[in-house]
Order: structure tokens, then C-alpha cells, then sequence
């Protein structure tokens, strides 16, 4: 004998969204793209960790609940990734993110030197045309060795700046990583450290 199991996909005519990853900004841009794609008000953030449907009635009156979930399913939003540089000590193996940036810094490793500036630059439009004034940032990465002065600028760059000097300089993995561990400690590392 076979029973078909009574399954409640829907209570108190919601559903929820559970992020795998809790995270307040994504869960805000999941709930907006929801909204987007309904065309009403029908979803809001509880928390990081999940969304919160109110079914809309005609679609509960329809019956066509799975067809609205997977249109909530096919929808595409971009998770806010967190700022990470992740080192293994061991094998001298370091993985930054993309979104990564140091803050204005004077980096002075034995006989390394490292200045980081960043100048800004204003772009304006033509007279009487429909554009408009744009500040940009020029960020620069100079080292050196065996300098006897370091100077600091103001400024930001990102770590693929610091990265491609430190290689140009054939600086080591374990070099790299005591200065990322040093930038960290100063406040200058814009990212969460994690060392395996």
C-alpha cells in the first residue's frame, strides 16, 4: 500500500530563502531582486541568513507555486564577497581577493623599500556638453633597495599593485607574507587576514 506524503511547501502563505553564506548586503540584494522580478513589495531580508516571500494570492489561487519558486530560483544576484588574503605559513602559498586595497602606507622590509601613492585626477567635460566632472584616483607603486629614506603618500592601491612590485623585486613568499601580516597590524590591510 502507497501514501502519498502530504508536503507544505508554503506556511502562513510565505516561504524563505536561506543564504549559505549569511551576509546582511546579500541578503538585502537578494530581496531587492526579488521584488524586481515580481513587480511588488513581496520580499524582505530578516536577517543576514534569510528572506522572507509572501506568496502572492493569485499565485497560491493558480496553483503555481513551483513555477514562482523557480523563477525566485533562476534569478541572478551578486553576493558581497568579503575582502580576504588567505596565507598558508607552511607552504609560503598566499591567496588574495580581487576587492583587496591598502590603505596609504610606507612598507620598509630589511633593505626594501615601498611607497604607495595615489593622486587624484579630475576629468572634465567638454563646455556646454552633457557630461560630467569625474574624480578618478592614479595610484602609483614604487620600490626600491637599500634606500635610506621612506616616505609616505596619500593614497590607496590595491594588493595586485603591491604584488606585481614585490615580484618584479623577486621578493619571497615568506617576505610577502610577513609584510601582509605587518600592513594587517598598522591598519593598512583593507581585508581579513587568515592565516592556515
Amino acid at each position: 500500500m502507497e501514501r502519498s506524503l502530504v508536503t507544505g511547501l508554503v506556511r502562513d502563505s510565505s516561504i524563505a530563502v536561506i543564504l549559505l553564506e549569511a551576509d546582511f548586503t546579500t541578503a538585502t540584494r537578494v530581496a531587492d531582486a526579488i521584488n524586481t522580478r515580481i513587480g511588488e513589495r513581496v520580499a524582505r531580508a530578516n536577517d543576514g541568513s534569510s528572506v522572507s516571500i509572501a506568496v502572492p494570492p493569485q499565485i497560491r489561487a493558480d496553483g503555481n507555486l513551483i513555477e514562482f519558486i523557480s523563477t525566485i530560483e533562476l534569478l541572478d544576484v551578486n553576493p558581497d564577497v568579503i575582502a580576504k588574503v588567505i596565507i598558508n605559513e607552511r607552504t609560503g602559498t598566499i591567496v588574495v581577493g580581487g576587492n583587496v586595497t591598502i590603505q596609504p602606507v610606507a612598507i620598509s622590509h630589511g633593505g626594501l623599500n615601498i611607497q604607495i601613492e595615489s593622486t587624484p585626477v579630475v576629468s572634465q567635460p567638454a563646455p556646454w556638453s552633457l557630461g560630467q566632472t569625474v574624480t578618478t584616483q592614479l595610484t602609483t607603486v614604487a620600490a626600491g633597495e637599500d634606500s635610506s629614506t621612506v616616505m609616505a603618500f596619500e593614497g590607496s592601491a590595491t594588493v595586485q599593485d603591491v604584488a606585481r612590485t614585490l615580484n618584479a623585486l623577486k621578493v619571497t613568499p615568506r617576505d610577502i607574507i610577513a609584510i601582509f601580516q605587518a600592513l594587517k597590524r598598522a591598519g593598512s590591510l583593507n581585508a581579513e587576514l587568515v592565516i592556515i
